[in-house]
């Protein structure tokens, strides 16, 4: 009922057993290729974010046709030990979490949602949550380094790392959204920095103090439309 040798191979094992125990009363019936790990992980990949792609198409590697019925905790300990020799004595909590653990949840609990299985929640592990400091002096010795190198790499270079750490500094912003402003987001009249957009799609308003206020100034294409800021 499957042109899949893993399903194919796991339904004459199923035959065999109820023909051995004389319960083998009918033709098998045409196998349900939807619910099995590779089904699931198609679906999933249609909508999920690009830095999830990689994680699951390693899942899928590994767990082929398995049947979504066949997942329990055992099954989940094996494949992470698999992934993660030694995992619990020479992996952080957050590594396993992050490139195991929650991506095979999403699967999983997309699944599920889709009535293709029974709920199974997926633990994770605790995480130790640490502030790590960078202190001024450290931070200043940084920016200035970068601005040694925007100095000596000025000629054709699109890039102002020393205005961007300062910003970064400055603003709280993450690099990925400081990344994404344009010359066209800049209002120095106002000191802002917007509209930009939240993951969620929703504006927010960055505003700037003097150090960034003077470092974004002295950007040379800042009156060019629709460039990249930094």
């Amino acid at each position: 009922g499957t042109d899949k040798p893993a399903l194919a191979r796991k339904e004459r094992e199923r035959v065999e057993r109820e023909i051995e125990e004389g319960r083998f009363t009918q033709q098998p019936q045409a196998l349900d290729d939807s619910r099995t790990f590779a089904a699931a992980a198609y679906t999933y990949l249609q909508t999920c974010k690009d830095a999830e792609v990689k994680r699951v198409k390693r899942l899928l590697e590994y767990f082929k046709e398995t049947d979504l019925a066949d997942f329990n905790l055992d099954v989940i300990d094996h494949a992470e030990e698999h992934f993660y020799p030694g995992r619990l004595a020479g992996f952080a909590a957050g590594t396993l979490n992050r490139e195991f653990r929650t991506p095979l949840a999403s699967v999983l609990h997309d699944a599920a949602a889709r009535k293709k299985m029974d709920w199974l929640e997926v633990p994770k592990y605790e995480e130790k949550q640490t502030t790590r400091w960078l202190e001024h002096d450290r931070a200043s010795a940084l920016v200035a380094a970068a601005e040694e190198v925007d100095e000596e790499r000025m000629e054709g270079r699109d890039c102002r790392l020393g205005a961007l750490l300062i910003t970064l500094f400055t603003t709280a912003l993450r690099i990925s959204e400081a990344c994404k402003i344009t010359t066209d987001d800049v209002n120095l009249a106002r000191r802002e920095i917007g509209p930009l957009r939240t993951k969620n799609a929703e504006e927010y308003v960055v505003h700037i103090g003097d150090l960034a206020f003077e470092a974004i100034a002295n950007i040379p294409w800042l009156n060019t439309p629709g460039r990249n800021l930094f």
